[in-house]
């Protein structure tokens, strides 16, 4: 059973968490021991529905109802992610994992268009204006295109000489999703995560 020591929660200081295999015997439920394997000292972790012990202050455990995310402010796209399977003879399922293809698809992808262009900024303009305080759709748009400059660059050049028309206009389009977006999220409440700590101690 891991046990991890946990500073910098939100609102406990430092305490100790305990994992258990909640696994019943049909199967159902899960075996978070194997979070240990994965788990490195500093790193941001989100737990939910974890109980105190009575008789030990400061002390935790995982429960049935329990979900550990790992890194939970970093996201990862789930078909990136599943693009990095490939198939292969050495292991006893046909298939591994290779996190250099993620790299590759960067210089392999597909048509650059406008539409995908626009998509990519207004998904990155609802985080920002979720996240951020001081939100500005410049931001939003210059991170969009320094993530994608290969695709921004393919798009300027469509005849075989620059022109920054097409970028304009998406810049325009991304824009005009600006309004909208705020209006939408007034309807939703942003709720605070209560059991958020770094690994300090293994």
């Amino acid at each position: 059973m891991p046990q991890y020591d946990l500073r910098n929660t939100d609102e406990l200081g430092i305490i100790k968490l305990k994992l258990w295999n909640n696994k019943n015997e049909s199967g159902f439920g899960s075996d978070l021991t194997v979070f240990g394997k994965l788990v490195e000292v500093y790193q941001n972790i989100f737990v939910t529905k974890v109980k105190p012990y009575k008789e030990k202050e400061g002390e935790f455990y995982t429960t049935d109802q329990s979900y550990i995310v790992l890194e939970p402010d970093y996201l990862i796209d789930a078909k990136e992610l599943s693009e990095c399977r490939q198939f292969s003879n050495k292991t006893a399922t046909k298939y591994e994992d290779n996190p250099l293809l993620y790299i590759l698809k960067r210089f392999t992808k597909g048509e650059i268009t406008d539409r995908i262009m626009v998509g990519n900024i207004v998904g990155k303009m609802l985080d920002d204006v979720v996240i951020e305080e001081k939100y500005d759709h410049k931001d939003s748009f210059e991170t969009v295109m320094r993530e994608n400059s290969f695709g921004m660059l393919c798009m300027a050049n469509e005849n075989g000489t620059y022109d920054r028309t097409n970028i304009e206009k998406v810049y325009i389009e991304s824009k005009d999703h600006e309004n909208q977006l705020k209006e939408i999220l007034k309807t939703f409440k942003v709720s605070k995560f209560n059991y958020r700590a770094y690994v300090y101690l293994k």
